[in-house]
């Protein structure tokens, strides 16, 4: 079957659909929903319309991206900044639990997966308490 002009709208009009469906083809260009079944089998039009959509995603993500990698480091320089002017200030979390959703939230910033466990160890060393001279 060669695709015709009327082949190329179906698809166009498919592919553009807010919400796909053959039934909207098939009531669009009054063809019953076997030709247009036919159609879409024929000319490939369920791996036209994935490689379209991830084309659109792609064009969106590289326009977007520049804009958003700058609103990013804004938005991690005004988190430090405070945690900073905090720190300064004397401010300490209130909890652990606290700490850790500011800890979260900065690296959501980041772009790194906030869902992975941080290990963090502390090393805690314990001084010998002074000899007292006066024991005597």
């Amino acid at each position: 079957m060669q695709e015709t002009s009327k082949h190329l709208d179906a698809y166009a009009f498919y592919r553009d659909l807010k919400k796909r469906s053959y039934q909207a083809v098939s009531n669009e260009f009054t063809v019953s929903m076997t030709s247009v079944k036919k159609w879409a089998k024929a000319f490939n039009w369920q791996e036209r319309v994935m490689l379209h959509d991830q084309e659109v995603q792609k064009g969106v993500q590289e326009k977007m991206m520049p804009e958003w990698i700058e609103t990013k480091a804004y938005l991690l320089k005004v988190a430090l900044e405070q945690v900073k002017k905090g720190r300064d200030a004397g401010v300490v979390p209130g909890s652990t639990r606290d700490m850790m959703a500011a800890i979260k939230e900065a690296r959501s910033i980041m772009g790194e997966d906030v869902n992975t466990d941080v290990k963090i160890s502390l090393e805690v060393k314990y001084e010998d308490p002074p000899e007292d001279d006066d024991r005597d």
